[in-house]
């Protein structure tokens, strides 16, 4: 196995790890990054410790092999990061810089509710992305149950709107 290869970041006979199960096929086919070329987006759903960061983090070390831009955070420090540009008046711009990242890892997806006022950032960020570019979501939940996740005090259309744009987009549920 070649060590500068994206393909060295897993074990050369795949991973098998709590829910997940990758082949080497698959892997080879996310380490191409050729989801991110494509602008589709990855869901790595399952309980916690079973790695969903760790395989996140080893597709974007494989994006950077690439000399693709990547960055991770997880989304309570996202939210709070839109919030202060929000209060500053630098939305547009922390916006605008999310643009310009071709892959965005976003760990902790709908761990913590999410208010109201942090829906309609979420929303502006995640239709930023439904434009050019695609975001690896680690979450605990199904995408058919993230509604409820989202707040219970945020308005159904803006929920519908941040989740139809995930899912439309969306390529692979692991």
């Amino acid at each position: 196995m070649n060590v500068c290869s994206p393909f060295s970041i897993f074990a050369a006979d795949g991973i098998s790890s709590g829910i997940f199960s990758l082949d080497k096929g698959q892997m080879l086919e996310f380490s191409t990054c050729r989801y991110i070329s494509d602008d589709h987006h990855i869901i790595l759903k399952g309980a916690s410790g079973n790695g969903k960061t760790y395989i996140a983090c080893a597709l974007g070390t494989a994006a950077c092999r690439n000399f693709i831009k990547v960055r991770y955070v997880c989304l309570p420090d996202l939210l709070n990061e839109l919030t202060v540009a929000h209060g500053d008046g630098t939305l547009k711009k922390v916006i605008k810089a999310y643009q310009k990242i071709d892959l965005l890892i976003l760990d902790e997806f709908l761990l913590s509710p999410v208010s109201t006022e942090q829906t309609r950032e979420l929303l502006e960020i995640i239709e930023a992305r439904s434009v050019k570019g695609s975001v690896i979501f680690c979450t605990q939940f199904e995408p058919k149950g993230w509604y409820s996740h989202i707040g219970s005090d945020c308005d159904a259309t803006t929920c519908e709107a941040i989740i139809d744009r995930i899912i439309h987009k969306e390529d692979f549920i692991i």
